[in-house]
């Protein structure tokens, strides 16, 4: 985020920021902190409070959890995607 911001330790001037990139970076960062937050919560259900719904997570039957840290991985990978594709010139 900061090479985003700054240069030689120094804050760019605001006409030089690329802010698509700086709003791409902070909603993947809010994505994959909700993911981790997500995972944290599946592992103490599992091991801490042995919550017999997350052991079967292990057989196929789906919770929310799982279907949440999937969908949030795909929007994840949709929006790097996108801003690939926006970033890179026109063919």
């Amino acid at each position: 985020m900061s090479a985003l911001v700054m240069h030689a330790g120094k804050f760019r001037p605001m006409k030089d920021i690329h802010w698509m990139m700086v709003a791409a970076a902070v909603a993947m960062f809010c994505i994959s902190t909700a993911d981790c937050f997500i995972e944290v919560d599946f592992i103490v259900a599992l091991f801490y409070r042995k919550d017999p719904r997350a052991a079967l997570e292990f057989v196929g039957n789906f919770q929310w959890w799982s279907i949440a840290s999937f969908a949030l991985y795909v929007t994840q990978t949709w929006l790097g995607d996108s801003v690939l594709r926006l970033a890179s010139p026109q063919a």
